[in-house]
């Protein structure tokens, strides 16, 4: 009696925790979805469905390739930020910044070469948004690391309305260039990261004597199976947009992207609980000891999501045909984007053990699976159905992977007891 008494409270008590965090998430990365969401219409309104879809590719393709070129440090440098061990925390950073560091010299490097094979006026703001979008996505973790949630949310809020007043303005001034709304993303990703580094370079975090091969090593050793299941999802929502472009051309695909940036709260819904689940589990050792506290909160985000998904809806219902009337043709994919999503949320909850217990390689191996399946999908029903084709490829190929890692959940929890 003692034992369920103490479990209780325990439970509750890491409840609040992890509502209180996840409330103090929310307020950031919420305010600038909602800027985002509501600013995306007018700035795709003026750029047309080509230039829109000719601008997610260029932006997904700079998505990819920054995990791919930092090999996802970004993830290893928050999880040894965790650690309670203050020399853990230096080393972890300062391999990792120094790795950053050289990935991004290669980069730059890689400019000139580029260019000789590839001229175009997008070269070099596509080159520069990858590197904004690499610096912002270490610099978001390592304040996630320090537990600086309040400088997270608020850098995330200042990003959006850069970005949202910038791209506006020029394409008052430059209607359909890209390039501007290319240079307000990046121009808002490095002044949000800006924001960011002001309090990390406080905590004095930075150890030059911990830099070696063999500690880099082990942050590469780990985040690598990352990387591969951080693309894995990724190319779940990003590969269809090149798949879509094939098929049908860049019209169909700026109506896939436009979907996507307006099913965007439903993404934030269902990741409500995420980051601040992520870190309660990552620095409490009690928490692995009750399996239906990681449930529950799954339960609770459908719950959410499901009724988010309804009430966003009616309100595009309403708000597309009155202000927007050219881009009323994505109602019908919204409610299939908003499950893709939900679902994507429950396999990423799912993979929280295995982060957990450090076993990144059985959980991109089950995150391939996933993939396989949505591409074969996708392969059979783009033809028959066209974008619905491709959200029930995502749906199944997501169905999947949560079978796979709700086996894995519950072994790991039983064995942990």
């Amino acid at each position: 009696m003692r034992s369920l008494l103490r479990r209780s409270v325990l439970f509750l008590s890491q409840k609040k925790g992890v509502e209180k965090t996840a409330v103090r998430y929310a307020f950031g990365d919420y305010t600038s979805k909602i800027i985002t969401a509501f600013s995306f219409p007018i700035i795709a309104s003026n750029m047309g469905f080509e230039n829109t879809g000719k601008y997610d590719l260029i932006l997904t393709s700079c998505i990819i390739a920054a995990p791919v070129f930092t090999l996802h440090i970004s993830d290893a440098i928050y999880r040894w930020l965790t650690d309670t061990n203050s020399f853990e925390q230096k080393k972890g950073y300062s391999n990792g910044l120094a790795f950053l560091m050289a990935v991004l010299i290669f980069i730059i490097g890689t400019f000139p070469i580029t260019n000789l094979f590839y001229s175009s006026t997008l070269l070099l703001p596509a080159y520069c948004l990858l590197i904004s979008l690499i610096i912002y996505r270490a610099c978001q973790q390592v304040i996630r690391g320090l537990g600086l949630i309040n400088k997270y949310a608020i850098a995330s809020i200042f990003n959006a309305l850069t970005y949202a007043s910038i791209a506006l303005v020029g394409l008052i001034l430059f209607k359909k260039d890209l390039r501007f709304v290319l240079f307000a993303m990046t121009l808002g990703n490095l002044l949000a990261s800006v924001l960011l580094i002001i309090p990390i370079t406080k905590r004095r975090i930075w150890s030059p004597s911990t830099i070696g091969f063999d500690q880099m090593f082990s942050l590469i050793k780990f985040s690598f199976p990352l990387l591969v299941n951080s693309l894995g999802w990724m190319l779940v929502i990003q590969l269809n947009k090149y798949v879509i472009a094939y098929f049908f051309g860049n019209d169909e695909n700026g109506i896939y992207a436009i979907t996507e940036r307006l099913a965007s709260p439903i993404y934030l819904l269902a990741f409500y609980y995420y980051f601040s689940t992520q870190d309660h589990f990552l620095k409490s050792s009690e928490v692995r000891r009750d399996s239906s506290f990681l449930f529950k909160i799954i339960k609770k985000l459908v719950l959410i999501s499901g009724i988010g998904t309804i009430i966003l809806q009616l309100l595009y219902m309403v708000f597309l045909p009155h202000f927007f009337p050219d881009l009323t043709v994505v109602l019908r994919y919204i409610p299939a984007m908003a499950v893709a999503n939900i679902l994507l949320a429950i396999t990423t909850f799912l993979g929280i053990p295995y982060i957990q217990s450090k076993d990144s390689n059985i959980l991109a191996r089950t995150t391939l699976y996933g993939l396989v399946i949505m591409a074969l999908t996708t392969t059979i029903s783009i033809n028959l159905l066209g974008l619905y084709g491709v959200y029930l490829s995502i749906s199944l190929g997501t169905l999947l992977t949560i079978v796979m890692r709700l086996k894995y959940t519950k072994h790991y929890y039983l064995k942990s007891l």
